[in-house]
């Protein structure tokens, strides 16, 4: 007898709904790279944006350790948790 269904059954996907799907990161540094990257473009730029409205000179520096900081938190949450 096989498993798979004969006609005029359904077949039932069983799958186990309790835990969300996880993405797993592709182990590619660039997914890295890219998370700095963008962060700190981001974040600089709006910082830099600040600066010109308010007219100052530190939110630029504070935009651009922000999106690092964030986007290394990113990247250690999304690997760490992959392991």
């Amino acid at each position: 007898m096989s498993d798979m269904p004969t006609r005029g059954e359904t077949a039932i996907l069983r799958c186990d709904m309790s835990q969300p799907p996880q993405p797993r990161p592709s182990g590619d540094p660039w997914v890295a790279f890219g998370y700095l990257v963008g962060g700190a473009a981001f974040y600089g730029g709006l910082g830099w944006l600040l600066d010109r409205w308010l007219d100052t000179s530190f939110m630029f520096a504070v935009g651009l350790f922000f999106g690092i900081g964030l986007a290394m938190y990113l990247v250690f949450k999304l690997y760490l948790n992959a392991a």
